[in-house]
């Protein structure tokens, strides 16, 4: 209906006027930052999350770059972890329980030739 569009038209409105002044209160309460980092990166072109860190402080949130890595390392560490030991479960026939009893499949061969 016409009425619903303009209720939207509406919100919206107020919502973008309002991310809007929330926008320019961000840009003038770190201007002096915005500033420090400008001359930074007209001294040296290529910057590093520690030279942000120097201007403006660590994040009060932890980055998605830190949470991927978090997970990578995570899922590294688990890959690497053996499963608990378990005196409940038998041992699985197929896995010596000393790696040195580990063969290659070549030397369980019957090392005779076969006979034609």
């Amino acid at each position: 209906s016409e009425e619903r569009s303009k209720v939207i038209d509406q919100e919206v409105s107020r919502i973008l006027n309002e991310q809007y002044e929330r926008a320019k209160d961000i840009l003038r309460k770190y201007a002096e930052g915005h500033k420090k980092l400008a001359d930074l990166l007209m001294e040296k072109e290529v910057i590093f999350t520690a030279d942000v860190e120097d201007i403006f402080g660590k994040r009060p949130w932890t980055s998605r770059a830190d949470e991927i890595m978090a997970l990578d390392e995570a899922a590294k560490h688990k890959a690497l972890t053996p499963p608990p030991y378990n005196p409940d479960k038998p041992a699985d026939p197929e896995t010596p329980e000393d790696p040195n009893d580990l063969k290659d499949p070549k030397d369980s061969q019957d090392p005779t030739p076969e006979k034609e």
